[in-house]
């Protein structure tokens, strides 16, 4: 699994491709969604993590998460999903 910093950078490149409303949504879906995405599945495997090793990567995680739904957000004329 990609590191919290490797998913940030792959992130942030990809949303400055992004060209219309229907990509975004395509790119929230990728790192977003519920089923099987990329930062979600970051999220949930934390549960199955040491202690010391949640405490490292559950913050970081939630702070990409919320950067994310920022961007994505101000992306798509700040209008909400």
């Amino acid at each position: 699994m990609a590191s919290v910093a490797e998913l940030k950078k792959s992130f942030f490149a990809e949303i400055d491709k992004v060209g219309n409303r229907e990509d975004l949504e395509k790119l929230r879906v990728k790192y977003l969604g519920r089923e099987k995405r990329i930062l979600t599945a970051v999220l949930r495997s934390l549960d199955g993590m040491p202690l010391a090793k949640r405490k490292e990567l559950g913050p970081q995680a939630q702070e990409l998460k919320r950067e994310a739904e920022k961007l994505l957000s101000n992306r798509n004329g700040g209008s909400a999903n």
